[in-house]
């Protein structure tokens, strides 16, 4: 589960991201907040990657995809935790 945005952002678009996690010794330092910079243009549809690290020095590589109309540049920070089946 991952909550959190950023900042700084004009207009409206939906998100679905999959990706890889590295740098990773044990499961339950996956939890926790993750930080990210940068910017996004989204007019109709468009592709993106996102690169987060934790305080664990868990890093998460996302590709995204993006649908709408979306202008931003951003600090953006996530709060993500393991959710048990």
């Amino acid at each position: 589960m991952a909550r959190g945005g950023g900042v700084l952002a004009v207009g409206h678009a939906f998100f679905a991201a999959a990706g890889c996690v590295s740098n990773i010794t044990r499961s339950e330092d996956f939890s926790g907040t993750y930080w990210t910079t940068g910017g996004s243009a989204v007019v109709g549809q468009g592709r993106g990657v996102l690169f987060m690290e934790n305080a664990h020095g868990v890093d998460v590589h996302l590709a995204e995809q993006a649908r709408g109309v979306l202008m931003s540049w951003q600090i953006a920070r996530l709060d993500m935790e393991l959710i048990p089946d």
